[in-house]
């Protein structure tokens, strides 16, 4: 049985934040969702949430959505997650071939960073920066000065 989203479906959606109030060509589809620029936002298959729940011991009620894991893929690169949260984000990675593919292309995305050279800060930019520190540190302390000296 083939399911269709309805206008007045379409319209609690929109009225929601879940999908446009319109339908037709310009929304991309009748449930508003293109795979290419609007992909899912956490909803997470039966049979996924069930193989996370085993695999990672969770009850399945704070399953992360595609956005919390994209937020979290560079801390993931640098291994600065908590054990906890990167099981977490392996839990969900495992399961779903968008966050992967995400992953994949930031990892070549830093590799390619890291290809690039290096650039290096003008001559004098250095001295000239300490100078301007301590000049608005002196002007700081001249300021103290100045407001204790009022108020005493």
């Amino acid at each position: 049985m083939e399911r269709r989203v309805t206008s007045s479906v379409a319209a609690a959606r929109s009225e929601h934040g879940r999908g446009p109030a319109i339908l037709g060509p310009d929304t991309g589809s009748a449930s508003g969702r293109s795979a290419v620029t609007k992909p899912d936002n956490g909803v997470v298959p039966a049979a996924s949430r069930t193989a996370q729940t085993a695999t990672h011991g969770s009850v399945g009620i704070a399953d992360l959505s595609h956005t919390d894991v994209r937020n979290s893929l560079s801390e993931y690169l640098d291994d600065s997650l908590s054990p906890s949260d990167r099981r977490r984000i392996e839990g969900h990675l495992a399961t779903c071939r968008p966050c992967t593919a995400d992953l994949a292309t930031l990892r070549a995305t830093v590799k390619l960073a890291q290809t690039l050279p290096q650039a290096h800060a003008p001559a004098g930019a250095r001295a000239r920066i300490l100078e301007a520190a301590r000049c608005e540190a002196d002007a700081m302390a001249d300021d103290d000065d100045g407001a204790a000296a009022a108020d005493a």
